[in-house]
Formats: structure tokens, C-alpha cells, sequence
């Protein structure tokens, strides 16, 4: 017979390849969300307007509250909860650093190094910059701007997202 799995251990725990493979696939899940960020950043103002504004339409109707008011509320909404999402991948990504599940054996003391044993906190910087630099990005699409307060919003929601992926790992 072939080599069997040792009672009570996973592949990841006998080779370490499948907990890179993992880590590798945590990261084109977070590249994945950038990308959906950046494409809806450079989306002019009007068909981003566009594309809030059935949902703007249906809480003003469900609400009574006016359509701008609406329209703010869900654009905001959108906001925070992509970044919730980012927040949330980049917390896995800066776990696996960690804990060195992305990297082979001779990146491992290096990735230790540079987190510091603090992953929320890297992830919720790297989070904060890249809406930061989504802002920006945002200066050269065509009736869209570029505001400090959607950065604070997007930076909570990477947060509040952080928040979520921590305890979902501390119970696990």
C-alpha cells in the first residue's frame, strides 16, 4: 500500500502544499475584490448614479425618506460593504502570512517579521490605503470625486470586516 495519511492529520499538516495552495486561493479571492472595487471606481458618475439609484428608488419608497437621501444612503451602503468584504479576505491573507500558509518554508521567518504578530492591524492599513488610492483613482473619472469622508467609510467598513474574519477564526 501507498503512503497513508497519519491518524488524525489533514494533508496540510503532512506537506504543508495544500495550506499553500490554500493561501494562494485566499489571495486571487482578495485580488478578486480589488478588482471589482477598481472597475466600479472607474465607472463614470452617471452610470454609477444609475446603478444605485433602483435601490435608492425602492428604500425612498419603503421608507418615505427623499430620493437623494436615499441615493446617499445606498451609494455609502455600497461603500462600506465592499470594503467589509476586502477588510475581511485581507484579515485571511495576513493570517496565512502569519501563520506562513501562503508562503514556502524560506518566506515564512520574513512574513513573521513583517507582521509583527499583528494581521488586523496590517490588514486594516492595507485596507485604508487602497481606499485611499481608490479615491484618488477617482479624481480621473468623469463625474466622480474624490472625498476624505468615503475613505473614513471604506476604512470602517474594512474594519468592521477585519472584526467579522477574527472571530469567525478565533472560533474556529
Amino acid at each position: 500500500m501507498g503512503r497513508g495519511l497519519e491518524e488524525g492529520k489533514s494533508m496540510d499538516q503532512i506537506d504543508g502544499q495544500g495550506a499553500i495552495n490554500k493561501g494562494k486561493k485566499h489571495i486571487a479571492a482578495t485580488l478578486a475584490v480589488m478588482a471589482f472595487i477598481f472597475v466600479h471606481s472607474a465607472m463614470p458618475g452617471r452610470v454609477s448614479g444609475s446603478e444605485s439609484g433602483y435601490f435608492a428608488e425602492l428604500l425612498s419608497s419603503i421608507t418615505g425618506i427623499g430620493f437623494d437621501t436615499s441615493q446617499f444612503i445606498v451609494r455609502k451602503a455600497a461603500h462600506f460593504t465592499e470594503y467589509l468584504v476586502l477588510g475581511s479576505c485581507l484579515t485571511v491573507n495576513f493570517f496565512d502570512l502569519k501563520t506562513g500558509a501562503a508562503l514556502s518554508r524560506s518566506e515564512r521567518k520574513l512574513s513573521r517579521d513583517f507582521i509583527a504578530g499583528h494581521p488586523q492591524l496590517s490588514a486594516w492599513i492595507a485596507g485604508t490605503l487602497y481606499a485611499a488610492s481608490d479615491e484618488f483613482h477617482q479624481l480621473f473619472v468623469e463625474g466622480r470625486t474624490c472625498a476624505f469622508r468615503d475613505v473614513c467609510i471604506d476604512s470602517a467598513g474594512a474594519a468592521a470586516g477585519i472584526l467579522i474574519a477574527s472571530i469567525i477564526k478565533k472560533k474556529k
